[in-house]
Order: C-alpha cells, then structure tokens, then sequence
C-alpha cells in the first residue's frame, strides 16, 4: 500500500523523536507508582511516555497507542494485582492491545512483576501467554502504588544502556546520511543548473556568430556571390534562423547552376541543412520531397529519400552524414543516407 506523504513524514519524525519507554499498567491499580517511575527515567535522562498526559486530544487511541509504542524502544509492564487477576475489565483488554501493539513492532516489552502478581497469575492467563519468556523485574513494595525502588530504575537504566549508545549511533549516522543526500542533490541540481546554463551560453554565442556570418554575407552578397554563399551556409549550420535560411534561399536563387537545389523533385526547397565537413547536404521541397546532395570537386550528386507523411518543420544530417533526420513538435524521423529508407 502507497504510504502518503504526510504518513512518511510522521515516520520519520518518529523515528528521530520517539521515546525510550512507554509505561503500560492498569488505571484501576492506581497511577502514582508509573508516575513516580516516569518521573525517575526522566530523571536520568530518558524519555518516557505516559499516557495521562502524551496523547492528543481527539487523536483515536487505538491508532495513537499503535503509534506510541511502534516509537518506543521498551514496553514496560507495570504487572500489579488488578491487571493480572481482573481480565475482564475493559482496561486489562486496553493493556493486553498495547502489548500486542509491541510485539507486532518488533519492540522489547520488560514486565516490573510487583509482589509476585504476575508470576502467581494463571498460566490461561492471556497476558502471561503474550509474554511467556521475556525481562521481568521483581519488585517487593508495602505499598504497589508507592514510589518504584532504586533497584527496579536502575535496572530499566542499565538494560537501557547496552543498546541506547547504538541507538544514539545509529540515529546521528540516519542524521549525517540525510545531509549528505541532500548536499549531493543540492550540488546534483546546481549541476544541472550549470549545464543548463552552458547550454544556454553555447546557444547565445552561436546565434551571434551565425547572426554575424549572416550579416556579412549579405554585406559582400553583390560584389562575391560565392564567399556570401560560403557564409550563409556556415550560418544554418552554425544556428538555422529565419535570416540566415532566406539568406541562403536568395542566393541559390540568383545563381543559374544552383537550380538543381532548388528544383530537386520539382519542387522548390523550403529546408536544408548541412554536414559537418559541407560536403553533403539534405534538402526538403515544398512538395515533401527529401534529398541528399553530395558535392564533389566538380560534380553534385543526389539522392531521393523515401517520403514521410505530414509536413517537416526541421531536418539535419549526422556528423558522419550517414543519418538524416527530421520531424516536427510531435515527432522525430531518421533515414539512412546511403539507402535512402526511412528507419523509423
């Protein structure tokens, strides 16, 4: 099942905020014993939950005790007569559910049996089947109700002890994994930033230099034709624009020998782009006809490619000029060059 976000932020905060103990015990016995021994962990530095006073108010107290206990590393069982001998009463059933609750979770229960009561209890006894063999303090008392002995705190304390340093270890080491994902994904996404922003740079500073060829091949376009086709060549392949396609258009129009280009299918051409070296070149006709144009020392040779359905909005040959591409917004056509098929 799909853990929502406000489930997994509560897991976490649990994780790293629990409590070491939860006191579990029977109202009807009284409440200055727990009391009292909450207030001695607490003393030594523990965290203690209490439920007279850690629960919200209007939280469910089924789901509020799973919780508690599922964020606390011992149960400890408060074991006195009313509990062990009054399994009828509604609260026996409220302190047998947190029981369950902590061993569902993995957690470690220690049973405080005050005067004997848990251990005189009946084997049928449901709580002494939940627990048959787990930690159980004795604890001798005038009065079951009075202050818990310095005997009983200290032992809660040292069984503490052994695993709390591990805990505390773990914790800080959760803690330090935490930044470190979140330093790599902060240096992760200033990365990419910076990529973005070479990119960015890449593209600006080619857009000045074919902007430039553009402007300087139209400056020499009437005195040296040929040098201002040279540059508005060197212009699309650089960063086709809109001035420097026209550019170009215009001056394989106003050249005779260049009609070939133009009028490849019988129809005018309307894209092209060059390879890498300028030694090939593919073109697209207003009527969707594609071709590759290779250019020799003294001869132009071409090749028709295999129609695509739909109008290209832009097309390009691969470095090595074995590839054509092409396509639109929604799409991305490629063709090998050499036979002419469309691939995909």
């Amino acid at each position: 099942m799909p853990i929502s976000r406000a489930s997994l932020v509560r897991r976490i905060a649990d994780f790293f905020f629990g409590f070491d103990f939860f006191l579990s015990y029977a109202h009807s016995d009284g409440n200055r014993y727990p009391r009292a021994l909450a207030a001695a962990l607490e003393k030594r530095g523990f965290k203690v939950f209490l439920d007279e006073r850690e629960y919200p108010a209007g939280e469910d107290l089924r789901i509020g005790t799973r919780r508690m206990v599922g964020k606390s590393r011992y149960l400890v069982l408060v074991a006195r007569d009313g509990l062990v001998t009054r399994e009828e009463r509604a609260e026996t059933n409220w302190v047998r559910q947190e029981v369950e609750a902590c061993l569902q979770a993995r957690r470690t229960p220690v049973v405080i049996d005050v005067n004997g009561a848990f251990s005189r209890a009946s084997p049928a006894n449901r709580l002494r089947q939940l627990l048959p063999d787990r930690i159980f303090i004795p604890e001798t008392a005038d009065d079951a109700d009075g202050a818990p002995s310095e005997r009983v705190v200290q032992k809660l304390a040292d069984g503490f002890r052994a695993t709390r340093q591990d805990t505390i270890r773990f914790r800080w080491i959760s803690v330090a994994a935490a930044a470190l994902f979140a330093l790599a994904a902060i240096a992760g996404w200033q990365a990419w930033l910076a990529d973005q922003r070479r990119q960015e740079a890449e593209r600006q500073r080619d857009e000045a230099f074919s902007r430039l060829l553009t402007i300087e091949g139209r400056r020499v376009a009437r005195d040296e034709p040929d040098a201002a086709l040279l540059l508005a060549a060197a212009a699309v392949r650089i960063r086709p624009s809109a001035a420097a396609t026209d550019l170009l258009r215009t001056l394989l129009i106003a050249e005779p020998r260049h009609e070939r280009f133009l009028q490849a299918g019988g129809s005018p051409w309307r894209l092209a782009a060059f390879s890498a070296d300028g030694r090939a070149m593919v073109t697209v006709g207003e009527d969707g006809g594609i071709f590759r144009w290779r250019i020799g020392e003294d001869r132009i040779e071409s090749q028709p490619l295999e129609r695509a359905d739909g109008t290209l909005t832009s097309v390009a040959l691969s470095p090595d000029g074995a590839r054509v591409a092409g396509g639109d917004r929604y799409r991305v056509l490629l063709w090998d060059a050499r036979t002419g098929k469309l691939e995909r």
